[in-house]
């Protein structure tokens, strides 16, 4: 019981299933990651704070997401792997 007060209201039990997800980014974006890991509001190390930025946003955008999901529309447009050519 002290284990569920301890995580707060809201917050899923720990018996989720975690899966690692990796990504890269450029080293502007990383400087400011870590810059908010030091702050420590949004959470303590570079991933925490990423994973709280995700959290935030799927939050704030969900409504549209269901949307576009139930919909079967694209949530991003196309975009062509292949580099312009300049002709």
């Amino acid at each position: 019981m002290a284990q569920e007060s301890k995580r707060g209201p809201g917050r899923p039990p720990r018996s989720l299933s975690v899966r690692p997800v990796t990504m890269g980014v450029d080293p502007a974006t990383y400087r400011m990651i870590e810059a908010l890991a030091c702050y420590g509001r949004f959470g303590d190390s570079p991933p925490a704070v990423s994973l709280f930025i995700i959290r935030t946003w799927l939050f704030e955008n969900e409504a549209r997401l269901k949307g576009v999901l139930d919909a079967g529309e694209a949530l991003l447009p196309h975009v062509d792997s292949e580099p312009v050519s300049g002709e």
